[in-house]
């Protein structure tokens, strides 16, 4: 089970699936283009997508990602409702569990303790996706050095 999920029960997992949406799309569809806003997260409950970035004028993907990978997809959004950072498209035939911010915090106030779990859990993903972009941003600017 996804990391979201975290020290939630079978029960409390149940009630928090029941607000997220399903969603199928076919291979080489868009979920999200880079810039686009997005006041939701979602994760892969079957298929693959490609994480694109661009880059001058070029996108690149940057990664793969299917249903047995621990990813949760704009999981800042979630928060925010910021734009998105990255492209996700389809590889193959994928369907996705969605949950929009504002079910999420609707969710969180209706169930305070699962929230306050979700919420936990949330905050060590985003901690651990901060950590690795700093370790990113490092390594770059080491590299930068080492070419000077």
């Amino acid at each position: 089970m996804n990391s979201f999920f975290k020290n939630l029960t079978t029960e409390e997992i149940s009630l928090t699936l029941n607000i997220f949406e399903e969603k199928f799309y076919k291979k080489e569809s868009i979920i999200i283009k880079e810039g686009e806003n997005a006041d939701f997260a979602f994760f892969i409950k079957k298929g693959e997508v490609e994480v694109l970035k661009t880059i001058g004028s070029e996108e690149n993907v940057v990664k793969r990602i299917n249903e047995k990978d621990d990813v949760i997809f704009l999981l800042t959004n979630l928060i925010d409702g910021g734009k998105s950072q990255t492209t996700i498209k389809t590889i193959q035939d994928t369907t996705i569990l969605k949950i929009t911010k504002e079910k999420f915090f609707n969710f969180a106030r209706t169930y305070p303790t699962i929230g306050e779990k979700l919420f936990e859990n949330i905050s060590i993903l985003l901690a651990k996706f901060l950590r690795r972009s700093d370790e990113t941003i490092n390594k770059l600017y080491k590299t930068i050095e080492e070419m000077i």
